[in-house]
């Protein structure tokens, strides 16, 4: 049941509206503002951690087979 509560939690949650859009005059600027931001980065550490992750679990599952 926890899982399921975790899983509806994750899927129904609402964007936070931090940004307006004014602040992203352009493509280099947004790439900018996200390499800068801590939140930023920890989201895409975190997300690059988990891939990586999966992706040795899988190659460790299919040399084992």
């Amino acid at each position: 049941m926890t899982k399921l509560a975790a899983t509806a939690a994750l899927l129904t949650t609402l964007p936070a509206m931090a940004h307006d859009g004014s602040e992203q005059a352009s493509v280099m600027s947004g790439i900018v503002h996200f390499m800068t931001e801590p939140d930023h980065l920890l989201a895409s550490f975190v997300i690059a951690a988990g891939v990586i992750y999966l992706v040795r679990r899988s190659v460790m599952n299919s040399s084992n087979n």
